[in-house]
């Protein structure tokens, strides 16, 4: 018997700043100190990731694009102000604690798992990567933050062959 497998890609759920808070992010990253070698995140592809999906069938995908509609987002301000230099080695941006963010990675978790997506229990720390390979890097001891106005998550393909890119697949935007 010859089965087909069914195309999976690589898919994740996340929040995408727009292009003023880009520009910030970008100055603020000037305001490191960062070490040879150091990858900065292509200023474009900077996200926060609410859900990673890893490799998703195509049924499943079409499922979960439709289920994810279910989810009612309310439009949010999150205060980016607190850098950190992980020991993965990563620099990350992360926001002040918001109920609302919680609560919108709570609800997009039951939308992914209703159409049979295991989801691995996680400790989630909301964050945007703005930086690899930084072992040594020291962040800013003091940052003007940046406020981000959320108004939509989006369900992403990540293509990781050269040319890397991300592929927007759906966006769900926020009520109220």
């Amino acid at each position: 018997m010859n089965t087909l497998q069914e195309p999976k890609r690589r898919l994740f759920i996340g929040l995408f700043p727009d292009e003023p808070v880009r520009a910030a992010l970008e100055a603020h990253r000037k305001t490191w100190s960062w070490p040879a070698g150091v990858r900065l995140t292509n200023v474009a592809r900077i996200h926060m990731t609410l859900q990673f999906l890893g490799e998703v069938d195509s049924s499943h995908e079409s499922l979960l694009a439709q289920r994810l509609a279910n989810v009612r987002m309310r439009r949010m301000t999150l205060l980016l102000c607190r850098p950190k230099a992980w020991h993965n080695p990563i620099a990350v941006l992360m926001p002040d604690e918001h109920a609302g963010l919680r609560a919108l990675h709570e609800d997009i978790a039951r939308q992914v798992e209703s159409v049979g997506i295991f989801l691995p229990p996680e400790h989630w720390v909301p964050h945007l990567t703005l930086a690899r390979k930084t072992r040594g890097a020291v962040p800013p001891t003091g940052m003007t933050p940046i406020t981000w106005q959320v108004n939509e998550f989006v369900l992403v393909c990540s293509h990781t062959a050269y040319p890397a890119r991300y592929e927007f697949i759906a966006r769900y935007v926020a009520q109220g």
